[in-house]
């Protein structure tokens, strides 16, 4: 069971349930028109069954059925396997919210995500992200506390020609199912020293190089092959996106491989196939590369680096996060926070640590440096009792390592901390970056 079972009346006709396999035209046409056609494929291919994962199940819909059953809004959430430091953990992925422009304004959307966490919770989801409208879903409980894809734009006038006689020192070829074991082993590497990162299985490679449609959730995986037809390296891109653009979505090497001689081959590359494929980019011309490597802004993916002045700069936006029990997950990454205390100045420590969120909090035990119990606490006074403090929801950006405990501190005058929590606050929760793409 999913935890949202029956049909619903909510009012005025409109009724709440989960999505058929008959539903897969209409979700895609909504789609299209909020979105663009990719996205309405690829929201047609996982309701009708197609898909490995996600099928009608994972799609909540609220429909007029007054209006010849015609979709007011709806919404779905994805399964994911993430990853804090090397502990594994289930998260809930938001995706395809969308309101018909002639049912917005009824508060609709609050009961589709109520579903959907609903669902997210049956399923043990210990965590929920979404990535959209500016502000919208801390409405929900969401908190803006990991990085986003903020990326970077390459004019085609800035890709270097080979020069007359010069030979492609890297060659690059598809991905093929043979090529996985490769493709994992390059894929950890670029994830080694994040803090938050997506497992990526077997199965979910398989189906990325040899069973999907292709859409707007689809990638297309290279490699990149050095003179001897060794893979140096691989680089992943959005299969076919529209405005005369080609989306680079992940680009690593192998060790030993510096990334800055194989880069122009990729560009090139990239730069032939948008000259030779103007009618899948919506009959625009070729315009740029979009480098979507992720990120933050002070841990740079070297292609950034290496391309400098050439680069038009886009933030981007970040992660919303949603964690309902704390304590709870606190207790799931013990193993990562007990190897930070145990490296640190603060191990061998014996207490307890009381962190208020004004309305809330959690209390953690410690014994011998290690973490022993984590539950909901509420502080007696709202300005005693406690260790340190923060503004409801804001805990989550030192959670993941989005913001420094300094950096929350600054920003906010309601963030309170003693000198104990200090110690124990930045040696627990440093900050750190994270490369969680969905």
């Amino acid at each position: 069971m999913n935890g949202f079972t029956q049909p619903r009346l909510i009012g005025e006709g409109l009724q709440l349930r989960h999505a058929t396999e008959a539903d897969a035209e209409a979700l895609s046409q909504i789609n299209t028109e909020i979105f663009d056609q990719s996205v309405g494929d690829s929201v047609a291919m996982m309701v009708s069954g197609r898909h490995p994962t996600v099928g009608p199940k994972d799609f909540i819909l609220i429909e007029d059925v007054n209006h010849s059953h015609k979709i007011a809004a709806s919404g779905a959430i994805f399964d994911h396997l993430w990853r804090y430091g090397d502990v594994v953990f289930k998260m809930g992925y938001l995706e395809c919210i969308v309101t018909h422009p002639d049912y917005r304004r009824r508060g609709l959307m609050r009961n589709v995500i109520e579903a959907l966490h609903t669902i997210s919770t049956s399923k043990g989801h210990l965590v929920q992200t979404v990535g959209g409208i500016r502000w919208f879903y801390r409405r929900f409980g969401y908190e803006y506390a990991l990085d986003g894809p903020g990326h970077r734009e390459l004019p085609l006038t800035f890709v270097p020609l080979l020069a007359e006689g010069e030979t492609e020192p890297y060659t690059i070829r598809l991905a093929q199912e043979a090529d996985i074991p490769t493709l994992i082993q390059l894929y950890e590497r670029q994830c080694a020293g994040k803090l938050i990162t997506r497992l990526r299985p077997e199965a979910w490679w398989r189906y990325h190089i040899s069973g999907q449609d292709h859409g707007a959730f689809s990638e297309t995986y290279l490699l990149i092959l050095d003179s001897s037809g060794s893979i140096a390296g691989y680089f992943g891109t959005w299969a076919g996106l529209p405005w005369g653009r080609r989306y680079v979505r992940e680009l690593g090497v192998q060790e030993g491989v510096p990334i800055h001689a194989v880069l122009p081959s990729v560009q090139r590359y990239i730069y032939t196939f948008l000259d030779d494929n103007e009618a899948a980019f919506g009959g625009y011309p070729p315009l740029s590369i979009q480098f979507d490597l992720g990120f933050n802004e002070t841990h740079q993916h070297p292609v950034y680096e290496l391309l400098g002045g050439g680069l038009t700069r886009y933030r981007g936006w970040s992660w919303y996060v949603r964690v309902v029990d704390i304590p709870g997950f606190i207790m799931h990454i013990a193993q990562a926070l007990n190897q930070r205390l145990a490296a640190s100045d603060m191990s061998g420590y014996d207490g307890d640590l009381k962190i208020s969120f004004y309305r809330g909090g959690v209390r953690l035990f410690f014994e011998r440096g290690q973490l022993i119990k984590a539950e909901d606490w509420a502080s007696p006074e709202i300005d005693e009792g406690h260790d340190a403090a923060f503004p409801p929801h804001t805990f989550l950006q030192i959670l993941f390592g989005y913001r420094s405990l300094a950096e929350l501190r600054y920003a906010f005058p309601d963030c309170w901390v003693n000198r104990k929590a200090i110690l124990m606050l930045d040696t627990l929760f440093p900050k750190q970056s994270s490369w969680a793409f969905p």
